[in-house]
């Protein structure tokens, strides 16, 4: 899977967080199988969060990646 070895490659490592901001979409399911695939825990984000919420989440979780929708602070 593309997203898994992305990551992968990114230098990410098993066990690693990764949010993933987006709409309902087929792409955030993608995201979540690909995260999954390559042992990755994905952190969904709320996509009504306000900028400092997000920040939040992604901070408390230690996310070290992110996945962002195009688009998506318009």
């Amino acid at each position: 899977m593309k997203v898994a070895h992305r990551f992968i490659k990114a230098g990410l490592v098993a066990g690693d967080k990764v949010g993933i901001l987006s709409m309902n979409r087929p792409e955030f399911i993608e995201s979540l199988i690909g995260l999954q695939y390559a042992g990755l825990v994905s952190v969904p984000v709320n996509f009504r969060l306000a900028p400092d919420e997000v920040a939040y989440v992604l901070t408390n979780c230690e996310a070290r990646g992110l996945i962002v929708e195009h688009n998506m602070f318009r």
